[in-house]
């Protein structure tokens, strides 16, 4: 009996440990997904503006710090990079997303 009331006792407290990491990986997952598209909505604002009108800055919105740069037009086209930062228990996270611009 006592054995049985251990062995109980140690796949719950697994079943406990399991429940929190994925609570903690869904957060994550969810602030990661807010990122991309914060990020999505401002690259799609640099490709309906074409070449040119594509400038460096910067802004925050709720949590996240956006920072984005645009290289100087070459061979018809632009890089235009978003960097995003978002606050987490361990330290700042930091996440890039680029699209090319056509002229």
């Amino acid at each position: 009996m006592l054995v049985a009331v251990v062995i109980l006792s140690v796949g719950l407290l697994g079943l406990i440990s399991t429940s929190a990491w994925s609570a903690q990986t869904i957060r994550a997952g969810s602030r990661l997904t807010e990122a991309a598209a914060i990020a999505e909505g401002e690259l799609a604002k640099f490709q309906a503006g074409g070449c040119g009108s594509s400038r460096n800055g910067e802004r925050t919105q709720g949590p996240f710090a956006l920072e984005w740069a645009a290289l100087e037009p070459s061979a018809g086209s632009q890089l235009v990079t978003v960097v995003i930062t978002r606050p987490s228990r361990r330290g700042p996270r930091t996440h890039t997303f680029s699209t090319t611009v056509v002229c």
